[in-house]
């Protein structure tokens, strides 16, 4: 395997890393590819989107055995990139048919003192500096500091998984959050400065702002079960709001049986 000639291979357009392999007899490329869940792929961000890559390097000083479902393999190439979101995400390079990979090995504690040479100039002469103190590598028995140390979970841990998205499901909540933000805007230019509250008799007037048509006979209802003390709070009009414009909310849906208006106010406030 080791003879072969292999490129990582990452784009900044895409979240896979793909592994291309020369076969040495008749040096046709080929594409090794694992399966599914053993693939190279980036995290999603905070947001469940793809972060894409910004560099790669290849790693032969590893000395951390690699888990692999309930096997545990000695230590292998780790392939270490760095995304777009500002993360250092490693990948172990695990071949199962090689009991060990032979070239893997500590590095070397580099504990020579460090002298610099200063370039000869004009009415100065070239002279040896030492550094005042030697430049040294902790070895492998130095425990790293919190700031230094690494997770070796390979994608295994909860932040590296998936998600299965559906497009139709994130669209919706796209427009949600769109809806979201849109009520909390009009109930916030109704409400008094440094208020989370409007008065009940300025809940028309909120409905009419949302451009929706307010009816004392159908919402008489809805303002009962949102007011408290003769008020109505921002949290508890925006969740029923979103949930009345895309049908979520069980009392909503009889009031949208029985009303044609409550129909065509959804219509306006719902996918556009």
């Amino acid at each position: 395997m080791f003879s072969r000639r292999m490129f990582f291979i990452g784009c900044s357009l895409s979240a896979d890393i793909e592994l291309l392999v020369s076969d040495p007899d008749n040096g046709e490329w080929e594409l090794w590819k694992p399966l599914e869940k053993y693939q190279a792929r980036l995290p999603m961000n905070a947001n469940d989107e793809e972060s894409f890559l910004m560099g790669l390097a290849l790693n032969l000083n590893s000395t951390s055995p690699v888990a692999v479902d309930e096997d545990e393999f000695p230590p292998v190439p780790i392939v270490s990139c760095s995304n777009t979101e500002g993360l250092l995400v490693n990948f172990a390079f695990v071949d199962t048919t090689v009991n060990e990979v032979e070239f893997i090995k500590s590095p070397s504690p580099f504990d020579k003192e460090v002298i610099r040479i200063v370039n000869e100039v004009a009415s100065q002469s070239t002279t040896p500096c030492s550094a005042s103190k030697p430049l040294k590598v902790a070895n492998d028995d130095t425990p790293a500091t919190p700031k230094n140390s690494i997770s070796h979970e390979y994608g295994q841990n909860d932040e590296n998984e998936f998600a299965e998205s559906d497009g139709e499901s994130s669209d919706e909540e796209e427009e949600r959050k769109e809806e979201e933000d849109k009520a909390r805007t009009t109930f916030r230019s109704i409400a008094a400065d440094g208020t989370n509250f409007i008065a009940s008799e300025q809940f028309p007037k909120l409905f009419k702002a949302l451009g929706s048509t307010y009816s004392e006979e159908e919402h008489a209802s809805t303002l009962e079960s949102l007011e408290k003390d003769g008020k109505v709070y921002e949290a508890d009009f925006v969740s029923w709001y979103v949930n009345w414009v895309f049908g979520d909310d069980s009392d909503s849906d009889e009031d949208e049986e029985a009303s044609p208006s409550a129909l065509e106010v959804r219509g306006v406030h719902g996918k556009q």
